[in-house]
């Protein structure tokens, strides 16, 4: 009997020897994660910390902002209590400036119309001045640059010309310069561009 137990002892000594060292082993790791996890804890601990002190800073100085508003809008309440007068004629004058600028502006708008009309007359006349321009020289005089376009009906773009200023100039309708010059972009014109002339 005395066998057995030794036998038992024997044969339970290492699985309670194995337990010990796997319950050791245990206690390492959940020591070194709970080192981990203080760690991380520290870490997170400080963001918050300093989150915290940012909102804090960020509450006083939007509390600054506040009384900094409440303090202008105090100011503009006595400004108009003081000189409301003085406001209300600041207030008229302007409005009679506004309609002075009205009545200028429809008055322009008016004599733009009219100038529009007018260009369309002219471009529109027959080409009556071209003939007797073209009488009056003599027949072996050159043609100037602008008469051989006119001849040959094409227009050299120089610095400041418009479809505007051409139709005006040849007496035709902008429109027609237009359907003439598919291809030119009549606010993009360049110089040295030719330009035909219906």
């Amino acid at each position: 009997m005395e066998d057995e137990t030794q036998t038992t002892q024997t044969k339970t000594s290492p699985i309670i020897v194995a337990t010990a060292f796997l319950g050791l082993g245990f206690a390492v790791v959940a020591a070194v994660l709970g080192g981990i996890a203080l760690k991380k804890i520290s870490t997170t601990s400080e963001e918050i910390n300093a989150r915290i002190e940012k909102n804090a800073s960020i509450e006083l100085d939007i509390k600054k902002i506040s009384d900094r508003v409440d303090s202008l809008a105090l100011q503009v309440e006595n400004i108009k209590s003081t000189s409301d007068g003085k406001v209300s004629e600041l207030v008229k004058q302007v409005q009679n400036v506004v309609n002075v600028l009205n009545g200028n502006i429809n008055e322009i708008r008016g004599e733009v119309v009219k100038n529009r009309e007018a260009i369309e007359k002219i471009a529109t006349k027959p080409t009556q001045t071209k003939q007797v321009v073209q009488k009056s020289e003599p027949e072996n005089a050159q043609a100037a640059p602008e008469e051989s376009a006119l001849n040959g009906k094409v227009h050299k773009i120089q610095n400041g010309d418009t479809f505007a200023k051409l139709a005006k100039k040849y007496k035709v309708s902008v429109d027609a310069i237009v359907k003439a010059n598919p291809q030119a972009n009549p606010s993009r014109l360049k110089i040295g561009q030719e330009i035909t002339i219906p």
